[in-house]
């Protein structure tokens, strides 16, 4: 066993209370650390929320008296369909220096469901001004026909007994509505609501509760005056007032050093024990001092005498130590002194120990004496000198009365020996600071912000404005606001900070003060965004098969299910996969888009060249997203990704490039210095003849590579390009280099006419990452009827060390499971549509979650599929 701490976490020390947690949903992480070394007084553990690897929530947490093994918890909620993820870190702040780190942290993607009936309206805390309440909810996306969706109303986060229940088996369009009258018109009560969608006889789970009240002065509905001319002033706006002021309204996720009270939040209290042992003179056992997980020692011959401790009682903190052997007058007036620095917030904690030359010690002045009595202390006359082997223990503070008050004195006698005394006090301290996270949005535009509270002497309760991007990044935009009615937002930009989080600081005079100031209640103006959903069902195509070069016009319709009017949109084509190096084309739709309206886009691009897998299907997605300064409620339903037959180049493929003996066809995630293969399906080439290859051009990112065949053998020269000769039932001949490749985006192209004058030529985007990642995850076809490919790739400096493929039901029940080995580049797993007994899965529709770990990494993606027999 290592001499000292030595922390360790596995790639799998970890559980989460749902491993597919839908939108809205709080999910709880529970990490499992373990101590290999010595046992650690304590280890600071660090949790990040992460989008994209972005930090968007961190929450500390310190393990105390850490021995083998313990567990720590971390909850968050997950707001939006995103790339979500959590890094845990043992000893973050690196409190034992030489302990080993490498094996410290672990990441662990969150995968999502987005298949649920997504809740829209009301916005969580809402209050309502009306009688009547209408819930809009987001229909799920499936090519399922059986499909229910469910909403139930109560008035506990249980539901143990729904005051409405309401279903919709017939569900159409893009949303579903449920209008009611609000069962109890009182402002006091707290109404939740909670979502579900049952699909194909499998539900997708319930969403996490939203909440809201009622109040009849709350903002009602949509400005009358509608924009129907889309000249930019979005005059069809829905404004809301959100209110948390019950304590279910702020989940514990959102309190640091903060607790529920019972008039609203405060300040957390934390147990704080006091205790002293005074064993006089007998150096054969310790008098000491402890404050909680700290301890004074002391035996013979070590600070004999008058000890003292002070402490400050509203953390605990002990401030200073004294002993005084009090051999002369002066002795004597520094506890005085000492004692004069105390005030009502300080305990004074005292013991006498150890023996001092008895002859040498002057007895404490009735000025010291009284002095020690107007802490509360009753027997402090009873000690004549300090340093011999009488015991004395007392804790209390300046004005203490009886019950604030612990003291213990026992003389020593030949007969009895010593007998230790013992003080202790059981109470609690303060944390100092502590904050609430109330976070909003989004929203299209800010207003106002208020607060109530009870504001106690020496404590404040203060506010910061923090707007949060599109990416969870985090920007302070007002410190320290002290104003709790009607703070103005209205200069706060909605377009570049959707999100914001008013965080409430409470904070207590350490010298001072006492008692926390309480926050009571928080209320927010601001108005709703719109919601653009991509129709992929309404999509039609100017042709059915094209090549490359040619123009596609793909025409959809574009919805507008929110509460702000959308003026133009960024239409995104892509091909494979949503990256920057398969965007094929960037077009703005002037388009206007009032609320509850829909519209019809056509993109327009040029089809690239692309080698299809078999199908003859180019994958191809269309992605649609508001102009820049305008928000929406979610993006995960902004893309629609669909396949279009592309038409061969030529007669015949006379060319093809292969990575690591991977077709390539544009769009790959390759490795740095990989094998890349040049495959003609032409006659065989003589040895040294350049005049057999007709004519060649070959570059990489625009550079020419020379095809000059000096040799039968790869070259050590990874630039250059040399021939492999072969003959197979193809005819196939080969040319194979191994160049270097830039990191990012790199751009192979290839022109090659045989001596027949039959040309065949290509363009491909690659991409070189180091870090080993999954991309371009999807099965074929889908829906499936009997059997069905999962087609990915991965990148990185090396393959994986492990590769795993789950498959599970709608509610989360897993069917099937596959480990394979992977490579970098692309992969493949087949699946005849049975489970792990054998049996034939019925129709529906299904999860499958992809996970990869290796070189201390780890990625796992979500994705569905259907069954259609």
């Amino acid at each position: 066993m290592p001499v000292k701490p030595e922390f360790h976490i596995n790639d799998n020390g970890f559980r989460l209370s749902d491993e597919f947690p839908s939108l809205n949903q709080s999910v709880t992480m529970t990490a499992f650390p373990f101590n290999y070394g010595l046992h650690s007084d304590s280890c600071k553990i660090g949790f990040s929320l992460k989008i994209d690897n972005n930090t968007i929530q961190s929450h500390d947490t310190v393990l105390r008296a850490f021995k083998f093994s313990d567990s720590v918890r971390f909850i968050f909620r997950l707001d939006s369909i995103q790339n979500y993820s959590v890094h845990v870190e043992l000893d973050k702040d690196n409190w034992v220096t030489d302990e080993d780190e490498t094996n410290n942290s672990l990441d662990v993607d969150i995968p999502m469901k987005n298949n649920s009936f997504v809740q829209l309206r009301p916005v969580d805390f809402e209050m309502i001004g009306a009688d009547s309440i209408e819930f809009i909810g987001l229909n799920p996306i499936t090519d399922e026909n059986s499909v229910k969706v469910v909403l139930e109303v109560d008035t506990s986060m249980s539901f143990q007994s729904p005051i409405m229940t309401f279903m919709n088996d017939n569900i159409s369009g893009n949303i579903t509505r449920f209008r009611t009258a609000i069962p109890v018109l009182d402002s006091n009560i707290v109404f939740y609501w909670r979502t579900n969608a049952v699909i194909a006889g499998d539900n997708t789970g319930w969403t996490n509760a939203r909440s809201f009240s009622y109040h009849p002065n709350a903002v009602q509905q949509r400005n009358l005056s509608k924009s129907v001319s889309g000249d930019g002033a979005d005059n069809n706006i829905v404004n809301v007032t959100i209110r948390k002021s019950d304590r279910t309204q702020f989940p514990v996720e959102d309190l640091f050093s903060t607790v529920h009270s019972d008039t609203g939040i405060a300040l957390a209290e934390l147990p704080l024990n006091l205790y002293v042992r005074s064993m006089g003179s007998s150096g054969a056992e310790i008098s000491n001092f402890s404050v909680n997980d700290k301890a004074v020692n002391y035996d013979g011959g070590r600070t004999p005498g008058l000890n003292m401790l002070k402490v400050r009682r509203v953390n605990g903190h002990i401030i200073e130590m004294k002993n005084f052997k009090l051999f002369n007058q002066s002795s004597i007036d520094s506890v005085v002194n000492f004692l004069n620095t105390f005030d009502s917030t300080y305990y004074l904690m005292a013991l006498n120990a150890s023996y001092v030359d008895y002859s040498l010690v002057q007895p404490l002045t009735a000025t010291a004496k009284q002095k020690i009595r107007s802490f509360g202390s009753t027997k402090i006359d009873s000690m004549y000198k300090f340093g011999y082997f009488d015991t004395w223990s007392f804790i209390g503070y300046l004005g203490a009365g009886p019950s604030g008050v612990s003291e213990q004195y026992f003389k020593y006698t030949g007969s009895a020996g010593w007998r230790e005394s013992q003080s202790s006090i059981t109470t609690t301290y303060m944390q100092t600071d502590g904050t609430i996270r109330n976070i909003i949005g989004p929203s299209s535009q800010w207003q106002n912000f208020s607060w109530n509270n009870d504001m106690l002497p020496n404590s404040t309760i203060l506010f910061d404005v923090i707007g949060i991007d599109k990416f969870g990044s985090q920007t302070s935009l007002m410190n320290n606001v002290s104003t709790n009615d009607f703070v103005d937002l209205s200069s706060v930009d909605a377009g570049l900070y959707p999100y914001l989080n008013l965080s409430s600081k409470i904070s207590i005079d350490t010298n001072l003060g006492f008692e926390s100031s309480v926050f009571n209640s928080m209320e927010a103006g601001y108005s709703l965004p719109a919601e653009i959903i991509m129709e992929g069902s309404s999509i039609t195509l100017s042709d059915s098969a094209l090549g490359a070069g040619e123009e596609l016009k793909v025409n959809f319709t574009c919805s507008n299910s929110g509460y702000s009017d959308v003026f133009g949109l960024v239409v995104n084509s892509y091909k494979s996969s949503m990256s920057p190096a398969n965007l094929i084309n960037t077009d703005t739709a002037n388009v206007f888009i009032p609320a509850d309206s829909s519209a019809k886009i056509t993109a327009k691009f040029k089809l690239p060249y692309y080698r299809t897998r078999g199908d003859g299907k180019l994958p191809l997605i269309i992605e649609v997203v508001p102009v820049a300064g305008q928000n929406e409620f979610y993006t995960y339903n902004n893309s629609y990704k669909f396949g279009f037959t592309l038409n061969a180049v030529g007669s015949s493929q006379l060319v093809k490039i292969f990575s690591d003996d991977k077709l390539i066809t544009g769009g790959e995630q390759i490795r740095s210095k990989p094998d890349i293969r040049i495959e003609f399906n032409s006659p065989v080439l003589s040895d040294n003849s350049r005049s057999s290859f007709g004519d060649l051009t070959f570059k990489v990112n625009g550079k020419l590579i020379s095809p000059f065949l000096s040799e039968n053998s790869i070259s050590n020269n990874r630039n250059e390009i040399t021939k492999e000769s072969r003959v197979d039932k193809n005819l196939s001949n080969s040319l194979i280099f191994r160049p270097d490749l830039a990191k990012g985006n790199n751009r192979l192209s290839v022109f090659f006419r045989n001596e027949a004058n039959e040309i065949d030529s290509a363009v491909y985007d690659v991409i070189v990452n180091d870090v080993l990642m999954v991309a371009d995850l999807y099965n074929f076809p889908n829906p499936m009827k009997d059997s069905t490919s999962f087609v990915f790739s991965i990148s990185g400096a090396e393959p994986p060390d492990e590769l795993t493929l789950a498959i599970f039901t709608i509610a989360g029940r897993k069917i099937k499971e596959f480990r394979s080995p992977a490579v970098i580049g692309n992969n493949q797993i087949e699946w005849d549509g049975r489970d792990s007994d054998g049996d034939a899965v019925a129709n529906g529709t299904y999860i499958y979650k992809l996970i990869m770990k290796g070189g201390g990494q780890s990625q796992s993606i979500v994705q569905k599929l259907a069954i259609v027999r």
